[in-house]
């Protein structure tokens, strides 16, 4: 680990950074023929990062979450989804209360063999494990130590020798088809050519299929009354599952009754993608739980009608895609993994009222930076929740969408 380390204090001394864009991502063809995928870019938090991407579905994932077209980009709820299909290794630099103890001597070993003291910010490398449906986990596989090895060193090639800057092929968006700078090791370092990289096209999102029978035909033979929104999410909480007490970010189905604004809670699951018969399973039983199924179930978004289209049709529920459900984003916070009932049982009517009162106040010259929370309250206006709310938090509402429309928000 101390020579990983040491490419990278070598890698974070380069004009990496100043010469990729985040759209240039380049392949390597590794010893065994695989293909990985290597990305220069800065993370959410403005740390360099290099990123690792293995096989053509991670790339996929990454290219749907690059993707900046109004008409098919990605939501935060599908990025959380797209972020945990994709499989990897990352390095990024960062400080180092961000490291274990161990990573930290082994850090300052590796600084001390290449005569380098280091401080300030970002100035640790911090290497990482990206795994489908897991939290980050440390890079210790031999394996992967020897992928983020090859990877360094090809990204590295791009600058040695070299002056000025890098021009690799900018696709002109990440949907199209383009052509991809590929790298194969030889004797005298690298030989560059290119491969096709095929236009995207449209999303396949896992499809529900239903295992257990005797619930399905309980709840066909239900009364239905009432009109629920649902929707499929990954929560950032860590869970622990199995007998091996994995770590995962397991998904669950936000499932709103808009007659009444109940909430309605059920299980996570972990890995969905590979169980939606355990996700229809645990739905199923929040059902059951909660007595009475729906005559109609909303849905906003592809993924998750995809979950739900069979298994509504065959317990005879009417499911209908539309384009916005703003009750669905009243509840985040709800599986906060929190010992406090009381705060995970609190109805949309406390969560409209605190956003009300934090817009309230927001200045106005920071307002902008909230167009999503501007949205939800715009929503809020139209639903059935605003007349559930006293006159005190209507005419909050009506006063900030005044408010809006006079800062041309």
């Amino acid at each position: 680990m101390i020579e990983l380390y040491q490419k990278a204090f070598e890698i974070k001394k380069s004009g990496l950074w100043d010469i990729f864009l985040e759209e240039q991502i380049f392949a390597l063809k590794i010893k065994n023929g695989d293909m990985i995928y290597v990305q220069i870019r800065r993370n959410d938090d403005e740390e360099k990062t290099v990123s690792v991407y293995y096989g053509e579905g991670s790339l996929e994932m990454v290219r749907r979450i690059m993707d900046t077209d109004p008409d098919t980009m990605a939501d935060e709820e599908e990025v959380e989804h797209l972020f945990a299909m994709i499989e990897g290794a990352e390095l990024c630099f960062t400080n180092k209360a961000s490291l274990t103890e161990k990573e930290q001597e082994v850090a300052l070993a590796a600084a001390k063999l290449s005569g380098i003291r280091p401080g300030g910010s970002g100035a640790y490398p911090k290497f990482r494990r990206l795994k489908k449906g897991q939290p980050f986990a440390p890079l210790s596989e031999k394996r992967d130590i020897q992928i983020m090895m090859m990877a360094l060193d090809a990204a590295m090639w791009f600058i040695k020798g070299k002056s000025g800057k890098v021009r690799l092929f900018i696709p002109a968006t990440v949907r199209s088809s383009f052509e991809m700078a590929v790298l194969e090791a030889d004797n005298e370092g690298y030989t560059q050519n290119f491969i096709k990289m095929p236009k995207l096209g449209r999303m396949v999102y896992p499809a529900g299929v239903n295992s257990n029978e005797i619930l399905q035909k309980r709840i066909k033979k239900m009364v239905k009354r009432g009109r629920w929104a649902c929707r499929i999410v990954r929560l950032d909480v860590v869970y622990e599952w199995g007998e091996k007490k994995e770590k995962v970010l397991p998904s669950v189905m936000k499932i709103i009754n808009l007659d009444n604004g109940d909430f309605i809670e059920m299980m996570p699951v972990a890995h969905y993608e590979e169980r939606t018969e355990v996700v229809l399973d645990k739905f199923m039983e929040a059902i059951c739980d909660y007595g009475s199924a729906p005559v109609q179930i909303f849905v906003m978004e592809e993924r998750t009608a995809a979950l739900l289209g069979r298994w509504c049709k065959n317990c005879g529920i009417r499911l209908s895609r539309v384009e916005y459900i703003p009750e669905l984003d009243m509840y985040d916070g709800i599986y906060d993994g929190g010992d406090d009932e009381d705060d995970r049982s609190q109805g949309p009517l406390f969560y409209i009222e605190m956003a009300v009162d934090f817009l309230i106040s927001v200045p106005d010259g920071r307002l902008k930076g909230f167009a999503e929370d501007i949205q939800g309250i715009r929503g809020v206006k139209n639903s059935l929740f605003y007349t559930m709310l006293s006159d005190e938090y209507r005419k909050k509402i009506d006063d900030l969408i005044i408010r809006f429309k006079k800062l041309g928000l």
